[in-house]
């Protein structure tokens, strides 16, 4: 699935928002790889995005951009959550698991590592499918 970036707000998630000209991490006419959902009652949709190369994913709210291929990646699942639905990677939906990606010190060095070699096949499939079309 990929998006075109069309307004940017700052924060790019939550309230209150504003419209902005710019961001350091995000451009007006890119395309991006989306690389999970979340939808959520307090925060609406967000979409997961790897906006630069060699930095992490992030969440930007869905109505910054309009879907220009809207495949889905063969490796997503369906979540259902207290508060919506998250869709993903399976083994990006377990438990803890961005706490571990994010923060070195929740996690042990084998299980970060794990969470990491996991993150890099996910994201490469989803990358791999999004840039086949």
């Amino acid at each position: 699935m990929k998006v075109r970036c069309e307004r940017i707000f700052d924060p790019p998630t939550g309230q209150p928002r504003t419209e902005v000209a710019s961001h350091r991490s995000i451009s007006i006419g890119e395309e991006y790889v989306v690389l999970s959902i979340n939808v959520d009652a307090s925060d609406g949709v967000t979409l997961q995005l790897l906006t630069q190369p060699d930095v992490n994913p992030s969440w930007w709210s869905a109505d910054m951009f309009a879907v220009t291929d809207s495949r889905i990646p063969s490796n997503w699942r369906i979540q259902l959550t207290e508060n919506g639905v998250y869709v993903a990677p399976a083994a990006w939906q377990e438990l803890s698991y961005w706490e571990g990606f994010f923060e070195a010190s929740a996690v042990t060095p084998e299980e970060r590592r794990a969470i990491y070699s996991s993150y890099q096949r996910e994201l490469a499939l989803i990358l791999r499918e999004a840039m086949d079309g």
